[in-house]
């Protein structure tokens, strides 16, 4: 029991809560989802699934059982993986919106002011009946560990499938060819809803799909996942997401090579230790031991699906990054780059204006070695092969600047999501030129820039309490690289 810390917290939503008591009906307008796109500047990237309030306390140490502790500091701030994200993606430059559910209270109105004071669209979010209370969450960061413990209260009712027709009509409706929203992003949240407007917005040249998975949410994630293009993961998901037979005979099959080139036979007969030393950076045999089954076990996202990128973070030990390679473009499975240069006729900046300052990309370049040590394999399995990017975590953040987690991997997403369309204009150069295999060597450096970007924003964010205090602007980010 953590009686003050409640106390506190109760005490803290009433006197926040005070403030948003005058609720416009001009500011309620701003999220009537009955407008359409025509209305509103299109946004680049739409996040679907969850938004809500965190009440952050900050403890000395985590309590133990019938402990009575009290916080050190206590802030309400805006959270929900896919708000979080938003939020990312809106202060790097680009536009964006969410597509999610508050309840018809306080609360919900305290979501929607904080998007928007972050610049993000929420006329698509939709306002839940008077006895369905907005999602709300409990974080506890512990000063000891920099760790953080979450107690949510989801939203009981959550987006119906009927709203996300709607939504999916709005794609049909209005699509012209200077602009559309490039990407659709969800958080497996909303699984139903979610479910529907991605099996509607599934077409030719609709947006690229992309999703995070934290745990197995079943029936409807199950339908979901295969259809999204890029697939974000926790360390945990895969192996409770697939059957252990399944995976222990994935591991078994797949063969992984040093530098991405299959020279030697010798690695056919690979034992799971010889594998591991691969993976092994600075001599580090945990995150060789780590990265080994994380490997082989993300491979098996791709099994009847059609995602090119699996992308996994792992806090402190950076993240990996599996792509599959395939290089036809006659082949339904395209590159990801071939589907980038036919979805994204031009991306929307955040203010309107298509000269805003984006992400020195160059500097990035420049950097990159003082802030990251990376390796690449090729993973084989059968027929199919895999690029594979290890990536340190970024080195921007000391360990003792570190104030809280919380937010951190929805940080990286929206990072990595800013990198992949701020580099348009390299792909769209790419035009009219057949897929080669130096194309898909370039697809790689796009997707290792990505990963860059968002350790970085993911790094940065840690340096405040709560999920969004500290997420950096395209503006400051800029900043960091030029300075380091």
């Amino acid at each position: 029991r953590t009686i003050p810390l409640v106390a506190a917290t109760l005490l803290s939503v009433k006197n926040e809560l005070k403030s948003y008591r005058n609720y416009s009906d001009e500011q309620k307008s701003a999220h009537d989802t009955s407008k359409t796109f025509a209305t509103r500047r299109i946004p680049s990237i739409i996040c679907v699934g969850a938004a809500g309030i965190d009440a952050v306390g900050m403890i000395s140490s985590f309590p133990k059982p019938d402990d009575k502790i009290r916080t050190s500091s206590l802030t309400l701030a805006g959270g929900g993986n896919a708000a979080n994200t938003c939020s990312a993606i809106s202060k790097l430059g680009i536009t964006a919106s969410i597509f999610s559910r508050v309840g018809a209270d306080v609360n919900g109105q305290l979501v929607i002011s904080q998007l928007q004071a972050d610049g993000v669209q929420t006329d698509l979010i939709d306002i839940a009946p008077n006895d369905c209370p907005t999602m709300f969450t409990f974080v506890m960061v512990d000063a000891s560990t920099s760790s953080r413990t979450c107690i949510s209260t989801v939203i009981k009712e959550e987006l119906s499938p009927a709203a996300a027709h709607s939504l999916a009509q709005r794609f049909h409706n209005f699509n012209p060819s200077s602009s559309s929203t490039a990407l659709v992003h969800f958080d497996s949240r909303h699984t139903a809803a979610a479910l529907q407007l991605a099996q509607e917005i599934t077409t030719a040249n609709g947006p690229i799909l992309t999703i995070d998975v934290e745990k197995d949410r079943p029936p409807h994630l199950h339908n979901l996942l295969p259809l999204c293009h890029i697939v974000f993961s926790n360390e945990h998901f895969a192996s409770n997401y697939l059957p252990s037979t399944t995976l222990q005979s994935g591991i078994l099959s797949c063969i992984l090579y040093p530098d991405r080139t299959p020279t030697s036979s010798k690695h056919c007969n690979q034992s799971l230790d010889e594998r591991r030393e691969l993976l092994e950076l600075d001599g580090d045999e945990e995150s060789g031991e780590i990265l080994m089954k994380k490997v082989m076990t993300l491979r098996q996202l791709f099994r009847n699906s059609q995602a090119r990128v699996v992308v996994s973070t792992m806090g402190a030990k950076g993240c990996v990054l599996l792509r599959r390679r395939v290089y036809s473009i006659g082949d339904e499975k395209t590159s990801l780059m071939a589907m980038l240069r036919s979805r994204i006729p031009a991306i929307i900046r955040s203010d309107g204006d298509e000269t805003t300052q984006e992400i020195d990309l160059q500097a990035l370049k420049k950097v990159e070695k003082q802030l990251f040590v990376h390796r690449k394999y090729l993973l084989q399995d059968g027929d199919e092969e895999f690029d594979v990017l290890r990536l340190s975590a970024s080195k921007v953040t000391p360990s003792d600047q570190i104030v809280d987690t919380t937010g951190a991997g929805d940080a990286f997403i929206g990072g990595f999501l800013v990198a992949l369309l701020a580099q348009q204009q390299q792909l769209l150069s790419f035009q009219h030129q057949k897929e080669t295999e130096n194309e898909a060597e370039d697809e790689l450096v796009l997707m290792l820039r990505c990963a860059e970007v968002g350790s970085l924003v993911a790094a940065v964010s840690l340096r405040g309490l709560g999920a969004r205090a500290a997420q950096p602007t395209v503006k400051q980010l800029n900043s960091l690289l030029r300075g380091s």
